[in-house]
Order: structure tokens, then sequence, then C-alpha cells
């Protein structure tokens, strides 16, 4: 090979491995389904996976006991199917991109070996910071995983959650839904169908949001940043961070674009220019949409569709944000538990 096509292959081989993290995530979300089968074969094929989630299990607490079966049960396995995955592609490609594919991988892995197993992504946390919007995922994203292992399943983009709609946990989770109105109702539907437990909730007080994962704001429930925060204040220093889906009849709303950044709250909102107009049917048809792009990954969740929700999606994107007055600017929710 020419020295001047190394730079090719080194740029071609960076691609692979990128393409190389999707399919494992792929792999990652098959090896959930396998993990809920009904046939036994299936869930002992999967059965080392398990041992990697109670290892960092749901209350993101580390098992040392299980340290070892951890490195064994999960990263080799992860190395092997990476390798899998390269050495495929000696049969479609030159060799020299997918050398530097598989170095790129071998180095991950060894890193990870140093690491036993204590990446980033895998580290115990007391409290949870909220991610925020983009394709590549976060600690906070991937934390999640654990703590719902029937969500989020990817590590480094978001591609494949967007694909099976694993972007967000609903089912077994607590809603409370505030304000009134057809598409309230219609979204309180949809989510009792998914597997929710919801209640209505009538005040801000801490004793009505302390106990819920998520508070949905709809119509005539005042200003969303006194709602926001009292429920921050209520959620206090637990692990997850608090969630807000609130109804906005505006997409150029500065102060729900500073939440979205808002390492405190995680904050989606869902814009409807008139959501009182709607009838049943359309409330309905709306509150199955808002789900749909919810569980793909989607902080700004236009309710109409087409040419409309293309022009709310570039109105929410030029709008510069706006922190609420009053409220404080912290960089982790760590900060503020600890201050209190």
């Amino acid at each position: 090979m020419e020295w001047v096509e190394w730079p090719l292959s080194i740029v071609v081989g960076v691609v692979l491995w990128i393409v190389g993290t999707v399919v494992f995530d792929a792999v990652h979300w098959l090896l959930h389904l396998m993990l809920a089968s009904r046939w036994a074969p299936l869930r002992a094929l999967a059965w080392p996976h398990g041992v990697h989630h109670r290892w960092l299990d749901r209350e993101l607490r580390t098992q040392w006991s299980l340290q070892r079966a951890n490195v064994f049960c999960h990263l080799v396995p992860e190395y092997l199917t990476q390798l899998a995955f390269s050495s495929a592609l000696f049969f479609a490609l030159p060799p020299a991109p997918v050398l530097v594919c598989i170095a790129l991988q071998t180095a991950l892995f060894a890193y990870l070996l140093s690491q036993r197993g204590l990446d980033v992504n895998h580290r115990a946390v007391e409290v949870l910071d909220a991610h925020r919007p983009g394709w590549l995922c976060p600690p906070a994203y991937h934390a999640l995983h654990h703590v719902h292992p029937d969500a989020h399943f990817s590590a480094y983009t978001k591609l494949v959650d967007a694909v099976v709609g694993g972007a967000e946990q609903i089912a077994g989770r607590r809603f409370g839904l505030a304000g009134a109105g057809p598409l309230l109702h219609a979204l309180e539907a949809v989510l009792v169908e998914a597997g929710a437990a919801t209640r209505r909730v009538a005040g801000r007080g801490a004793a009505e949001l302390a106990d819920l994962d998520v508070l949905v704001l709809g119509e005539e429930t005042g200003p969303a940043p006194l709602w926001t925060e009292a429920y921050v204040s209520a959620a206090g220093g637990r692990l997850l961070p608090p969630e807000v889906w609130a109804l906005h009849t505006t997409a150029d709303d500065p102060e729900s674009r500073h939440y979205l950044r808002d390492p405190r709250v995680g904050y989606r909102v869902l814009h409807a220019p008139d959501p009182s107009s709607m009838d049943d049917t359309a409330a309905r048809r709306a509150a199955r949409r808002a789900l749909r792009l919810l569980r793909r990954g989607a902080h700004f969740v236009p309710l109409s569709g087409g040419l409309e929700a293309w022009r709310s999606r570039r109105r929410f994107a030029s709008t510069e944000p706006r922190r609420p007055e009053g409220v404080p600017r912290v960089r982790s929710r760590r900060a503020v538990w600890a201050a209190a």
C-alpha cells in the first residue's frame, strides 16, 4: 500500500468502528429480547449479559462480588462480538481500514480492562443528572439503561433507540398529570395503555409531587417554571432526575429552551398551537404521536404533522434560551443536593 493511502484507510477505519458501535447496540437490544424470551435456550444464551446488569444494579450501585464475572460475561463477549463484525468485513473491504477498525476496538477493550469495566458509562452514581438532547449518549443517558433495562439500549449514539423506540421508559413509571383539556385526557389514556401508573395532580405541594417519576403539564396549569421548580424541589436528592412533559402553545418559548439544558430536570416540550380546539379523535392521535416521538428521543415534540411540524421545530431551535427568574445556575444535581 502506498503511504498516501493510509490516511484514507484510517478515516474509513474510524467510520467502520462507528458503524460497529451501532451494530453492537443492535446486538445489545437483541440480548434483552432474549433475556425476556419464553424460550429457555435464548435466555441461557443471553444470561452473561444479565450478569452485567447485576454487577451495576438498578440503584446504580456496583456489586463488587461480581467484578470478575462482569469482565468475563460482559467485556470479553462484547469485544468478541466486535471482532466478529470486523472480521466479516475482510470479505468485502481492503484489509487496511478493517485492521484500523480492529485496532481501535482492541485499544478500547484494553482500556476497559485497565479500568476493570468502570468506564464513564459504568460507575456507581448517587445523584444522576438529566441528559441533554442530542444524538450522542452521555453517561447520564446510558446509566438510565441500568435503571430501566428495557430502554436506553444505545451506548454511543442513539440511532438504535430511535429505531426501536427505546429512548424513553413508560411502563412501570409513575406519571402525575396537572391541568385539563382533551389532550391531557388522551395522554393519560395512552400512558395507561403503555403500562404507566397515572394520577391527577391538583397542586404544587411537595406531598403531591415527591413520588412522581414524570410530571405532565397540560392546559390551565399556569406558568410551567413554577411547576417545574416546585417539582425539582420536591424531588430533592433522589437518584433519578425529575422529568417534566410540558404542553406549550408557542414554539419560541425561551424558558423551555433553558430547561432542556438544565441538569436538574429532564424537560420535554409538547407543542400544540391550539390544544383546546382538539376533539377526542384529534387529541388521541396527537397523544399517540407524542408517545411515539418521545420513545425515539425527541425533546421537542410537535403534535402537528407535515410542514407545520418542521416550522415549529425551526422556531424552537432558533429561540435563544433564557433562564427563568430566580432559577439557579448549576452544573449538576449533585452540587445542588450537596449545598442543600
